[in-house]
C-alpha cells in the first residue's frame, strides 16, 4: 500500500506525536508498504525532501502567523495533491484542518485521523473543542490516544490506544535503591509542580533524582536533581526504582523497564488523562501488565492501524 501520514512534526524532532509517527512508519516499511510523511519544518536547516530509514519525508515551511499561516499550509498541500490522490491510505495526526482544501477536491478519498493528547490549556478553549469535533466529522475513522479525549472534546473514537513501546529495546534492569527518574517535558501542564511539592517531603526515600527532559522549568528542577535534557532514557530507567512520567509514552517505557509509577496532575483534564487510563491502576498493581505491554508493542499498534484501514 501507499501510505501517507500528515503530521505537524516528525523525526528528528522530539515529542510524542513525532515518535508515534516515526515508529509506525518504520513498522509499515518493514511490512513492505511505501510510507510518505508530509510535515512542517521546525527549523530552516531541515530539508524539503529526504529518506529516513526508507521512509520518504516531504517537509514544507510556513509563517507562524494566525490564519495567514494556515492559508500558506493549504497552498503548500494543494501543491502535493498528486501524492494524496495516488495514496491508498491518508492518515492525519491531529492537524485534520490542514487537509481541508484537499478534502474538498478529493471527496472520494476517505481520510483517517489520530487525536493525540491535548493542548495544555485549562479550561480547554471552546475553539479547540470545536476544531476537534469538526475534524471528527471530516475523518472516516478515528484513533484517540487516551479515553479522556472522548470525554473532554465530545468526539467518538473507533479505537482508543495509549501509544506504543519497542519491547525489543526496553528491558528490565538491575535497580538502584533510591533512584527516581522524571521522564517528560519540564512544563506546568505535565503536573511537574505537584511532583516537586511531593518530592520535598519524600527526598530522603529517593535521594537520586534525575530529570530526562527539558522545558521552561529547567532551572527550577536543577534545585532538586540533575537535569539531563532530552536524552535516551533507557539506561536511566533500567536502574530507576520509580518513574514519574509526563505522558503515556514515558509511562510505557518506564513500565517496560520494570519501574514503578507515580502519577501527578494539576487540573481535571490531566487528572482524567491518568485516571481513565490503565496506568493509574498499574501504579498500585502489576496485574495484567505483561499483556498490556505486549499489546502496546509498536508492531501490535501497527496491526491496530491496519485493521482499522482494512475495515473500510
Amino acid at each position: 500500500m501507499k501510505i501517507v501520514f500528515l503530521t505537524p512534526r516528525f523525526f528528528p524532532d522530539i515529542g510524542g506525536v513525532e515518535k508515534h509517527c516515526f515508529e509506525l512508519s518504520k513498522r509499515f516499511v518493514e511490512l513492505g508498504h511505501k510510507v510518505t510523511v508530509v510535515t512542517a519544518k521546525s527549523n530552516v536547516k531541515q530539508r524539503d525532501f529526504e529518506v529516513v530509514e526508507n521512509i520518504i519525508v516531504k517537509r514544507f515551511s510556513y509563517h507562524r502567523v494566525k490564519f495567514f499561516g494556515l492559508l500558506m499550509i493549504w497552498f503548500k498541500l494543494l501543491g502535493l495533491n498528486k501524492l494524496f490522490r495516488q495514496a491508498d491510505i491518508i492518515h492525519i495526526h491531529d492537524v485534520v484542518i490542514w487537509y481541508l482544501p484537499l478534502r474538498v477536491f478529493l471527496l472520494n478519498k476517505k481520510i483517517y485521523a489520530t487525536f493525540h493528547g491535548w493542548e495544555g490549556k485549562y479550561p480547554i478553549p471552546f475553539v479547540n473543542i470545536l476544531l476537534k469535533k469538526f475534524s471528527r466529522v471530516l475523518a472516516y475513522k478515528v484513533i484517540c490516544i487516551g479515553s479522556f479525549i472522548e470525554k473532554y472534546y465530545g468526539v467518538s473514537a473507533d479505537k482508543v490506544i495509549y501509544g506504543g513501546v519497542d519491547l525489543r529495546k526496553f528491558k528490565v534492569g538491575k535497580k538502584v535503591e533510591g533512584c527516581l527518574v522524571y521522564l517528560g517535558r519540564l512544563e506546568k501542564d505535565t503536573g511537574l509542580l505537584k511532583f516537586l511539592a511531593w518530592y520535598k517531603k519524600n527526598k530522603s526515600k529517593y535521594p537520586n533524582l534525575l530529570f530526562c527532559g527539558d522545558g521552561s522549568l529547567k532551572d527550577l528542577c536543577q534545585n532538586y536533581g540533575k537535569v539531563l535534557g532530552f536524552v535516551d532514557p533507557l539506561p536511566y530507567l533500567k536502574s530507576a526504582e520509580l518513574c514519574v512520567p509526563g505522558g503515556y509514552l514515558s509511562a510505557l517505557e518506564a513500565l517496560s523497564c520494570g519501574c514503578k509509577l507515580k502519577l501527578f496532575w494539576h487540573n481535571p483534564v490531566k487528572k482524567d488523562y491518568w485516571l481513565l487510563s490503565p496506568f493509574y491502576s498499574f501504579q498500585f498493581s502489576q496485574k495484567n501488565l505483561r499483556a498490556f505491554l505486549q499489546g502496546s508493542d509498536w508492531s501490535n499498534i501497527a496491526k491496530i492501524y491496519l485493521k482499522l484501514w482494512q475495515k473500510s
